[in-house]
């Protein structure tokens, strides 16, 4: 029954161990947990590898104190009264610890609510390392029975040696939870120091970013109005030159209009003068293509035709403006080839012929025709 309480008393130590290990954890889980939230996003997955590093690591510690106790678990069942006391100094600095535990998670009860934030994420990591924490005590209470039954079989011989190890493991255990008092109050004031200097430094930086991102939507806002301003007044330009242009179009075409019908009157008159001019030279020409038909056939020689007396041509000329023959040539015959080359003939012999004198009247009856047709 003794052993019993012993191993009740070990076993109870040994979870309020584990108490203050997990508890441990999870502080640095929230701290870890806090810090990732302000780190950037692309080193949230090394965050998360460094955090299972060091979960890793603190098991492997854990392993090996574990198995530095299962080799001094013997001597110390056997000393009921160090265990008695070890067991009330533990309690009574897991007091200790749990009041600074408290007053360290009163301070940080304001970064609670950025934790929230990350609650969803860090709840799959969290199982799991319950799971882990549960498989790891089953380990452990199934290595503490074996270790207890092995404790028990060589009792026997281990009572020999007890008093020489219980002084030196109290010597031992004394020095080591003062060392590991000293180690755990430093780590806690380092961690306190390191997170009010990277909160500070977090708050300062935050700050700096509102400010840098507060000027540079100003100057955005800025840069959006001159931008607007511009583009309004590239727009209002471009409608007065736009409407300037469609005026300039409209008079342009206004005075296109003007013009054409300016020229269409004029080419109008100019066609109608035309056409008196040509009517007056046609009408004169004809008065003078007798006197044209009487010089050209006193010049032709009548022996050509013979008695052939119905023979005729028409003749195209083309003279200068004083009746000098440029050109002639027959469009129409009924006589010979003789007969035509006597006509051309004569009619070169014939020039200059009579044609009015009027030079308006030049252009229409410089290339004129008429019928040569010898007088019986």
């Amino acid at each position: 029954q003794e052993d019993l309480k012993r191993q009740q008393q070990i076993e109870e130590m040994r979870r309020e161990q584990e108490k203050l290990e997990a508890a441990k954890k999870e502080e640095e889980m929230q701290l870890a947990a806090m810090e990732a939230e302000r780190q950037m996003e692309e080193r949230r997955t090394a965050r998360l590898e460094e955090e299972r590093l060091k979960k890793e690591e603190e098991l492997r510690l854990f392993e090996d104190q574990k198995k530095e106790e299962q080799e001094n678990l013997a001597a110390l069942k056997a000393q009921q009264q160090l265990i008695e006391e070890a067991v009330a100094k533990a309690e009574a600095q897991r007091q200790r610890e749990q009041e600074q535990r408290e007053k360290e998670q009163a301070e940080h009860q304001q970064m609670l609510a950025e934790q929230k934030k990350l609650e969803a994420e860090q709840k799959a990591e969290i199982e799991r390392l319950a799971k882990e924490k549960e498989r790891l005590e089953r380990e452990t209470e199934e290595r503490a029975q074996l270790e207890a039954e092995q404790a028990r079989l060589a009792e026997e011989k281990r009572k020999q040696q007890a008093a020489e190890n219980l002084r030196q493991q109290e010597e031992k255990e004394r020095k080591k939870q003062q060392a590991e008092q000293q180690r755990i109050a430093e780590a806690e004031r380092e961690k306190r120091e390191a997170e009010q200097q990277r909160l500070a430094e977090e708050q300062r930086q935050r700050l700096a970013e509102q400010e840098r991102k507060k000027k540079e939507a100003e100057q955005k806002r800025l840069a959006e109005e001159q931008r607007k301003k511009r583009e309004a007044e590239k727009q209002r330009l471009a409608e007065l030159e736009r409407k300037k242009k469609a005026e300039e179009q409209r008079r342009l075409a206004a005075q296109k209009k003007q013009e054409e019908e300016r020229l269409r009157v004029a080419e109008q008159k100019r066609q109608r003068e035309l056409a008196r001019l040509k009517a007056k030279a046609e009408s004169q020409l004809h008065q003078y293509v007798p006197a044209i038909r009487r010089k050209v056939e006193g010049e032709w020689n009548y022996n050509v035709i013979g008695e052939d007396k119905e023979v005729h041509a028409q003749v195209i000329v083309e003279v200068e403006r004083d009746g000098r023959v440029v050109s002639a040539s027959i469009s129409k015959s009924n006589g010979s080839e003789q007969f035509n080359r006597s006509v051309l003939h004569a009619i070169r012999k014939a020039s200059p012929l009579p044609i009015p004198d009027d030079p308006q009247l030049y252009d229409f009856i410089r290339k004129f025709q008429f019928i040569f047709r010898p007088a019986a």
